[in-house]
């Protein structure tokens, strides 16, 4: 499939949408386990790499970090996180969810698949979901 097909998505697609046809059409399962994370991580690389090709503006790397960063904060929150105490929430009047802890600490996925989009293998989301689940 071809990164550069979903950078003019939409802002109002639904997330969900895209994880199943993205899904579908890569033969992955986006079923909120350890495994799809691996998956995430390589589609996710494979858009890094297509970002210098298709060339996104800032809004399009935002939307994709966005889609992307939820399927990451669900699979954590569905694999450990709620029992933690977290949850999904606003900080002021962002547009962006966050994973909040009880306590009042903020997790931000969508913010670390933008990072992973933007500077490639040294900001790895399976590293970063295996760290939340084991040590926060």
């Amino acid at each position: 499939m071809d990164p550069g097909i979903l950078w003019s998505l939409p802002r109002e697609v639904s997330p969900r949408l895209v994880w199943v046809k993205l899904a579908e059409a890569l033969n992955e399962n986006f079923d909120f386990s350890e495994a799809s994370i691996t998956a995430l991580e390589k589609i996710l690389d494979d858009f890094s790499k297509d970002i210098p090709v298709s060339k996104p503006n800032e809004s399009q790397i935002g939307n994709m970090a966005i889609i992307f960063g939820t399927y990451l904060g669900e699979t954590l929150l569905k694999n450990g996180l709620v029992q933690k105490g977290y949850y999904w929430d606003f900080v002021g009047r962002s547009s962006i969810p966050v994973l909040r802890h009880q306590n009042g600490y903020i997790l931000t996925p969508n913010d670390r698949v933008y990072k992973r989009l933007v500077n490639g293998e040294e900001d790895n989301v399976f590293s970063f979901y295996r760290y939340a689940l084991k040590y926060l």
